[in-house]
């Protein structure tokens, strides 16, 4: 095999190892949760303090497990920028974070070639830093391009980054929020991810907030795309001048009323066509939106030939009522398209929920449509002055139709969908005005068929046909649809809209129609029941909250797998230790009731399991070699200092650091020291506190110039000035000779842990209990002479040879 062979079956078989862990881990993880959760009463703040570390350790799970998606190298297939861009932004608005987001000049940027998932997990992370770093606030997605690069800038209105930590906010972990919060990996991620690509990731100057500039090279120049063909409007202009002028020259009879009832039909039949054509490319909800909307024309022009054949060209009464309720349900149908949210990603555990949520609001709206314009209808045929009011009222809600299209236009994520729903907003305008007034100029006695009011029933149809045709033509393929997933209406939202209607009805009142006044309140009756029906059925299906998962897969792509998934490992690791520590400081104590103890041991127990699948993991890692980067060890021991000091201190402990500025950086991974520094001070303070009261731990570091052999080491020491490591621990680290093997409860888990994480690195961990009193620990590791600059000497310290 090449070494890029090599490589592919080393991360695969990794991938797949870890994988079958994940779900171990993540049992394990929830036990001690859980245990910790019940012991909280007996237990107080250690069991808080456990809670918090275990919800920090499922986290890390999680992201573990969205790392460990291997994508086989090899040619990438273009990919679309601005598509990915809708698709993140949309996934994440809808885990309901405080974020308002807006995309600008993303619909036509060339094609990259690259992976879409890394590149969709690369974004995801980046807005998601934005909505931790400025909650309910703006962030502003743009992008610019010079035909060879691909410039996409995150920008957020939030305090902005530090400049003492503008260099540390891409490494793993790393988190400007308090040890302990997050993860730390998003950021690490996505500039992995761009660098995969042949990009780069930047944190740019601002004045306000902060700014990502993420760089990719683009696939190739594109030719500037044409302007989309205007002939569909000028069509449409065409063919209402041409309506018009007919109508105009013709006299006044049945041959006018016979050619404007033509032009109708024909319109609204057209529209009906041009919009089934406009939903053909797409899928699912986009689908249905487009073919709701050409059913509203289609059952209004089948609606006008009916009518005609029973009343005739002039429009005689008509028997019944069914013509009024065709008419209402060829509007009441674009009501539905508008409520079914194409731009809205399908949520399929809640898709019953959502479509009673929509039948609700579509029931209030047909019982206001109902109650103003159906009933009212048949006794305006005898009543003018009820008959202008008909008009204006069904007037004002084709206008809130309008109205409605303009504020999804405004809701709308996607560019696209933004786009549509403003072009339908003026098209439903014009449509309300139109038809509105020659549904009025319809209302007098001196009415005849044909008069030019009628272009009012004509000219709206043929913009939306001109519409839906220009859609067509504009996109070729499927629009993926997503957009921001707003709250559900609570539990005082429904009870409003319930009492919504009977106070409506009492406060229009009487009329001089009695037969009217019974009917509207029956209505009434009916329709607070039926939508009291639907939002308790609502309510029923209403679904468990679940912790929202990603698919991450930010390192689909990444040769830095290995290292990142190293990083979640011993992050992960450094928890259960802690864990483990907690439990074992409470059962050190002679005073702890039965219960409480029984609760530590438990605690104790599910630890070790989940530390005994991570040291696996660890040392499966055995190996593995991440990219070389340089990182500082007095800085891995000033973090471990930050993380355990504020719990030790609870136990009377007193954590602190001696630091050499002899040290120099070494090519490690610094979470890994992190961990190991960590295991060993939970190790120390047990063997501390086990030996009654309070004490001292302090960490040291030095450069050994005397370690042997001509070779210089990095020396982290681990000291307690009272209590005793155990001779089982002493035996894990080889420091006396294993005359028998301890049992698995006389090993310290931590320790075993450390030792596993410092043989990653290359190097040795050494113990010994001090006479006449006392304990430390030593990591000890190697240095190339490319790490060691020429004045970091210093003499060789003490510690075990």
């Amino acid at each position: 095999f090449s070494e890029e062979g090599r490589r592919a079956v080393r991360l695969g078989t990794l991938a797949a190892l870890s994988a079958g862990l994940v779900e171990d881990l993540e049992r394990a993880t929830g036990e001690v949760e859980l245990r910790a959760r019940a012991a909280a009463p007996f237990m107080g703040a250690k069991a808080e303090r456990v809670v918090e570390q275990a919800e920090r350790a499922r986290t890390i799970v999680r992201e573990l497990a969205a790392s460990l998606r291997v994508a086989p190298s090899g040619e990438r297939p273009p990919v679309d920028l601005g598509r990915i861009l809708e698709e993140t932004v949309g996934s994440v608005l809808e885990e309901g974070l405080p974020l308002r987001v807006s995309l600008e000049a993303t619909g036509h940027l060339p094609e990259v070639l690259g992976d879409h998932g890394a590149l969709a997990a690369a974004f995801l992370n980046l807005v998601r830093n934005a909505a931790q770093a400025s909650p309910g606030g703006v962030l502003n997605i743009s992008s610019t391009t010079d035909g060879r690069e691909v410039v996409v800038r995150f920008r957020d209105d939030g305090p902005g980054v530090p400049a003492g930590i503008r260099d540390r906010i891409f490494d793993p972990f790393f988190s400007t929020r308090r040890v302990g919060d997050g993860v730390g990996l998003g950021l690490t991620q996505a500039h992995f991810v761009a660098r995969d690509h042949g990009g780069s990731i930047v944190l740019e100057p601002s004045r306000d907030g902060a700014c990502f500039a993420f760089r990719l090279p683009a696939r190739e120049r594109r030719a500037a795309r044409p302007v989309p063909d205007a002939w569909p409007l000028s069509g449409a202009a065409l063919l209402s001048a041409a309506a018009a002028t007919t109508l105009a020259l013709l006299p006044v009879g049945g041959a006018r009323a016979l050619w404007s009832l033509v032009f109708q039909v024909g319109a609204a039949v057209a529209a009906a066509i041009a919009l089934a054509g406009a939903g053909r490319p797409h899928r699912g909800r986009a689908r249905w939106f487009w073919g709701l909307l050409a059913a509203g024309p289609a059952i209004w022009a089948l609606t006008c030939v009916l009518r005609t054949f029973e009343g005739g060209v002039e429009g005689a009464p008509a028997h019944g009522v069914w013509h009024y309720v065709l008419y209402a349900v060829a509007e009441l149908v674009w009501v539905a398209a508008l409520l079914l949210r194409p731009d809205r990603k399908a949520q399929p555990r809640s898709r019953l929920r959502a479509i009673l949520g929509t039948g609700a609001v579509l029931c209030l709206f047909a019982y206001f449509y109902t109650y103003l314009v159906v009933l009212p209808w048949p006794f305006a045929e005898v009543d003018a002055a009820l008959d202008h009011r008909v008009a204006l009222v069904r007037g004002l809600q084709r206008a809130a139709l309008a109205v409605w299209a303009f504020v999804l236009a405004r809701w709308a994520a996607s560019a696209h969908w933004r786009i549509v729903f403003g072009r339908l907003g003026l098209v439903f305008a014009a449509w309300a005005v139109g038809q509105t007034a020659a549904g009025y100029a319809r209302t007098f006695a001196s009415y005849r068929g044909g008069s030019l009011a009628d272009l009012g029933w004509i000219i709206p149809y043929l913009l939306l046909a001109a519409v839906a045709v220009s859609e067509g033509r504009r996109r070729s393929r499927p629009e993926r649809h997503f957009a921001m997933s707003r709250r559900p209406l609570g539990a005082a939202a429904s009870l409003a809209a319930l009492a919504a209607m009977p106070a409506f009805d009492a406060l229009v009142g009487a009329t001089q129609h009695p037969a009217l006044d019974a009917a509207r309140h029956d209505l009434t009756a009916v329709s607070v029941v039926a939508l009291a029906a639907i939002l308790a059925l609502r309510e029923l299906f209403a679904p468990r909250r679940a912790a929202a998962t990603v698919e991450a897969g930010a390192n689909e792509s990444s040769p830095r797998l290995p290292g990142l998934v190293a990083s979640a490992v011993y992050e992960l690791g450094g928890e259960l230790s802690g864990i483990a520590a907690l439990s074992r400081l409470v059962l050190a104590q002679s005073d702890v009731p039965a219960r409480v103890r029984e609760d530590a041991r438990r605690i104790r127990r599910h630890g070790y399991s989940a530390l005994r699948i991570v040291n696996n993991v660890i040392t499966a890692l055995r190996g593995v070699r991440d990219v070389p980067q340089m990182f500082s060890v007095n800085r891995a021991v000033r973090e471990a200092v930050e993380e355990r000091a504020r719990d030790l201190a609870e136990e009377s402990i007193r954590l602190r650091a001696s630091l050499s500025e002899a040290v120099p950086p070494l090519t490690l991974n610094m979470t890994a020291l992190r961990q190991a520094v960590l295991c060993c001070v939970d190790a120390a303070a047990v063997g501390l506190r086990a030996a009654g009261g309070g004490g001292t731990i302090e960490i040291v570091t030095a450069l050994d110039e005397n370690a042997g052999n001509g070779e210089r080491e990095v020396v982290v020491g681990v000291e307690a000035d009272r209590g005793r490591l155990p001779g089982p621990a002493l035996r894990q680290l080889g420091a006396i000779p294993l005359a028998s093997r301890p049992s698995a409860g006389e090993l310290d888990a931590s320790l075993g842990l450390a030792r596993e994480i410092v043989s990653q690195l290359q190097g040795t961990l050494t113990g010994r209990n001090r006479e006449p009193a006392g304990a430390e620990l030593w990591i000890r590791l190697p240095l190339t002479l490319s790490e060691v600059p020429a004045a970091a000497a210093s003499p060789g310290i003490g510690g075990p040879g």
